[in-house]
């Protein structure tokens, strides 16, 4: 089948070695999907991408990356990320600030191994292990909320992200400003004011170092990654993946909260297998949350398969399921459609 790419553009300039270039990408889907609630419905989505690089004459490279969908006002609020990535780099350091990954979720592997689906229904099931460590922290006068990342993936705010590559080693270190650096706080009173005992710290720190290599023939990912935000919680993580020449890989994801002034930590496992050859990819994960010595711990377990039928078009196939903690019902979550790539 024949692929009509009707929205490419290409830019390059040079003046001696530096140059510029800009590609854009696109994706859409169509379909029909059920978020939980039992009713059938259509799925649409699209996205445009945007992806800027330039090599400055002394070999600085640098660029940004702009997702469509999420950057409508990239331009108008200067202390939100507005859905863009911005890097420089130079041999194997590397600089990122905007809608970018923490230290810790740039190195520990997650658990979606293969295959993908138009809801995320493999990932959105409630013991998925997202990576996000401490994040989406917000107030908006209506209570703050804090994101794990252990049972839900959280809203970055504005992340800086260094790194370090030698030899397929990988050292990380992250800033991610909790309230556009403002003083931060949890409005447990939900009155829009800083209260007493209200005030936690601004910053969100983290550090990770990973690896990522081939041995035998068996590809190997695995990485470490710890974060702290003062008076409110400690995060660590760690996970590996190892993928093989028959088509399958495995993994298994650990990661434990330590809340501040909590007798209790809170930990989750995942693990998943994926499966590709030829046009085939399947993944399988399953995960557990289990706040320590409380009988509530929430299973659930993702799958996605898709099929590529070629020119940029595959058949996508997902389903989630998520066994809540206490007398709540099992939720089910599934979507089939089309994923078009541009």
């Amino acid at each position: 089948m024949k692929k009509i790419l009707f929205a490419t553009t290409a830019l390059v300039a040079t003046a001696g070695i530096a140059s510029a270039e800009v590609q854009i990408k696109g994706w859409a889907e169509i379909g029909i999907f059920d978020n939980g609630n039992g009713d059938a419905q259509f799925f649409t989505d699209v996205d445009v991408d945007f992806n800027m690089t330039g090599e400055a004459d002394n070999g600085l490279k640098f660029g940004a990356y702009v997702d469509l969908d999420e950057a409508a006002n990239a331009g108008a609020n200067n202390s939100d990320d507005g859905g863009v990535t911005y890097f420089v780099a130079y041999g194997g350091a590397r600089l990122e600030m905007g809608d970018t990954d923490g230290a810790l979720d740039k190195v520990v592997p997650e658990m979606n191994l293969a295959g993908a689906s138009l809801n995320d229904d493999q990932t959105t099931h409630g013991a998925f292990l997202h990576n996000d460590g401490i994040a989406g922290f917000s107030h908006d006068g209506a209570g703050g909320v804090i994101g794990t990342g252990l049972a839900g993936e959280a809203d970055p705010g504005q992340i800086a992200r260094f790194d370090y590559t030698y030899s397929g080693f990988t050292a990380s270190v992250s800033v991610e400003q909790v309230n556009n650096g403002s003083d931060a706080f949890i409005d447990v009173n939900a009155n829009g004011i800083k209260d007493a005992g209200e005030d936690i710290g601004d910053t969100i720190w983290g550090i990770g170092f990973g690896y990522s290599g081939d041995f035998n023939g068996v590809s190997v990912t695995a990485g470490i990654g710890y974060q702290t935000l003062e008076d409110v919680a400690d995060v660590m993580a760690l996970g590996a993946t190892a993928g093989f020449a028959n088509g399958f890989s495995v993994g298994m994801q650990f990661a434990e909260l330590d809340p501040v002034g909590a007798n209790n930590t809170i930990s989750a496992w995942n693990i998943g297998v994926g499966y590709e050859m030829n046009a085939i990819a399947v993944g399988l994960n399953y995960g557990e949350v289990d706040p320590a010595g409380a009988n509530n711990t929430t299973t659930g377990f993702g799958l996605a398969a898709s099929y590529d039928l070629g020119g940029g078009l595959s058949a996508q196939l997902g389903y989630g399921s998520t066994d809540p903690a206490g007398p709540n019902n099992t939720t089910d979550t599934w979507s089939l459609g089309l994923y078009m790539s541009f």
